[in-house]
């Protein structure tokens, strides 16, 4: 998912220039869903490999992408939301 942010410097114009130009600046920000952990744009055998290299483990904040619901847990409900999105793309 691909997001636009947009900020302004001076936005009510409340100072005067000789170029209101170059007030704003954009950016296109990339934002991968937590189910894409290798944030390739695509939930494949990559993230599920990912996923199984860390199956079974404690995690803690900040929490890795391959705990996907982040409750400290690499389980069972990772893998589903993973199988749930698999073969998606973004």
């Amino acid at each position: 998912q691909t997001i636009e942010v947009k900020v302004c410097a001076d936005g009510r114009d409340s100072i005067e220039e000789s170029d209101e130009e170059n007030n704003c600046r954009t950016e296109k920000c990339l934002r991968y869903p937590r189910w894409d952990i290798d944030r390739s744009g695509e939930v494949n055998s990559e993230d599920l490999a990912i996923l199984a290299g860390h199956y079974g483990e404690s995690t803690r904040p900040p929490y890795p992408r391959y705990d996907i619901n982040q409750d400290g847990q690499v389980d069972y409900k990772d893998l589903a939301m993973l199988g749930a999105h698999y073969g998606e793309t973004y």
